[in-house]
């Protein structure tokens, strides 16, 4: 068995994982607006937020195989 853990911006180092290939992904977002620190806070509006996710939820299925586990927490 190989784990990975990755520090970086995740849609950049989505967007470089082939399709279906990921068994497991554990995320833990960003909280806009609930945690009042700089890294929680990086987009001017809730829709940028939202759309920001909506885009690294996209990736997450993209790469994960059928079946596999998506963990979110925060």
């Amino acid at each position: 068995m190989t784990i990975e853990l990755k520090h970086s911006d995740c849609l950049e180092y989505l967007r470089g994982i082939p399709d279906e290939s990921a068994d497991l992904v554990v995320v833990d977002p960003p909280y806009f607006e609930i945690v009042k620190d700089a890294w929680d806070n990086q987009w001017d509006s809730e829709q940028e937020y939202l759309d920001w996710c909506k885009a690294w939820t996209e990736e997450c299925f993209r790469v994960m195989k059928p079946g596999a586990c998506f963990y979110v927490w925060g």
